[in-house]
């Protein structure tokens, strides 16, 4: 069942037909076209392959750090790139954020699975754009910090006269100068991915998704010592939970 949403992206609904993985160095959509993959379908879904072909979209990341995936969910054909997959198996019940591509299958955006909510998320897009701005913000407060902290041990430890109050409004000016290019950069060069992390989360339904914050929710963090690979599952999160912090720390229903 495919479901729209507010965003650009789409839900679909459904059982895992076929999976197939592959390591982010290999052709997985060379892999797919050669119809191996399809042995033992019905006909009617290897005509698929052909729609690949076509699709100049399906540019894949490639890389050791991430997965490509291929699956048959309601005997349609969709891809995605992930970090670690190997969790996902035929049969689950899962619901896909998806874009539509001209003359070519899916294009998985996210994977939540329904038996245990836990949320796949692409590589490095999780944060929305205002948490890029935070992070943007933090890294600044702690620029401005160490950089006060060794004028001050400098002038501590040295007989050097102290500033004047003339160079001491200059260096805050540079200072502050350096913390708004530092927020300008984080927000505007993350712009891209933070706006895909956006249009996730409201297709999956998080009210205020703009400020929804899910890395803490990570199996990486939550469970580093009682999952298998806890390296690779940084971008695994534990949906359900990070949406009931969302609601309460904003106090929505």
């Amino acid at each position: 069942m495919m479901i729209e949403t507010p965003s650009e992206m789409l839900i679909i609904e459904g059982r895992i037909q076929a999976l197939r993985i592959a390591n982010g160095t290999l052709n997985l959509v060379k892999d797919i076209q050669n119809g191996a993959w399809f042995t033992g379908l019905a006909a009617g879904l290897a005509g698929q392959t052909g729609m690949l072909a076509n699709s100049a979209s399906l540019l894949l990341y490639e890389g050791e750090d991430v997965q490509h995936v291929a699956l048959l969910i309601n005997e349609r054909l969709a891809i995605g790139t992930f970090e670690w997959l190997e969790d996902l198996k035929v049969d689950d019940e899962v619901e896909l954020v998806v874009s539509e591509t001209e003359d070519g299958p899916l294009f998985i955006n996210a994977i939540l699975r329904k038996n245990d909510r836990l949320l796949w998320m692409p590589y490095s897009t999780a944060t929305t754009r205002f948490g890029w701005a935070m992070d943007g913000i933090k890294i600044s407060a702690l620029c401005i910090g160490g950089t006060w902290l060794m004028f001050m041990v400098y002038f501590c430890v040295r007989s050097d006269p102290f500033p004047t109050r003339q160079h001491l409004i200059w260096l805050h000016i540079g200072l502050l100068l350096l913390m708004a290019f530092l927020v300008f950069m984080s927000k505007n060069s993350m712009a891209t991915l933070g706006k895909q992390a956006e249009d996730i989360y409201c297709a999956l339904g998080v009210p205020r998704y703009q400020r929804f914050e899910i890395s803490d929710f990570s199996l990486r963090k939550l469970d580093f010592m009682n999952i298998s690979d806890p390296l690779k599952k940084s971008y695994i999160f534990k949906f359900d939970e990070a949406l009931k912090s969302h609601k309460k720390k904003y106090r929505l229903t």
